[in-house]
This record gives C-alpha cells, structure tokens and sequence, in this order.
C-alpha cells in the first residue's frame, strides 16, 4: 500500500506544474466568465432603469381648423354661385342669339 502511495505522489510530482497550470487557468475562466455575468447584469440594469426614468415625453398639438374649413366651403360656395350664375348669363346669351337668328 505504501508503495501505491510512493508512485501516485511521483505521478503528481511530475505532473504538478501541468496541473497548477489548468487549475490557474480554471480560476481565471471561473473569474472571468463571473465579471462578465456581473458587468451584462449592472448594463441591463442601468439600461432598463434609464428607459423608465428618462421616457421620452413627445409634445402633442391640436388645432381646431374649423373656422378654417368653414371660410374655405365659403369660398367654394362663393365660387360655385359665380360659376353657376356666369352658366345662366351664356345660356341667356345665347338663347338671345338664337331668339335673333331665327327672326332674321
């Protein structure tokens, strides 16, 4: 049994400064792959607490146009009237032309 003991401690003896070396190097991933967690977990924190607190607040305006939109049907109207008034005056004028081409 000691024997077995003797050989196993010459096994790591000889196999010490591999080992040190994979034990160091899991401790940094340990260590590195933890300050990445705790740096991805204060960002999106600090991220979420800015949305909530500094929500862009965006200005709305209403107009009321109305008095706008009633000028304007009057102009329309207004227009429509003169039209539908100078349509009257060619018609007359022309019923008079005709009226004196038939008589001539």
């Amino acid at each position: 049994m000691s024997q077995e003991k003797v050989d196993r401690y010459k096994k790591q003896k000889a196999n010490r400064d591999k080992i040190i070396k994979r034990e160091k190097r899991e401790k940094f991933i340990v260590k590195l792959a933890g300050i990445l967690i705790a740096i991805a977990l204060v960002g999106w924190v600090g991220f979420s607490g800015y949305k909530q607190f500094y929500k862009e607040t965006s200005k709305t305006y209403s107009i009321d146009t109305a008095a706008v939109d009633n000028y304007l049907n009057s102009m329309y109207e207004t227009e429509a009237a003169e039209t539908e008034a100078e349509g009257n005056e060619a018609a007359e004028t022309e019923a008079v032309t005709e009226t004196e081409a038939v008589t001539e």
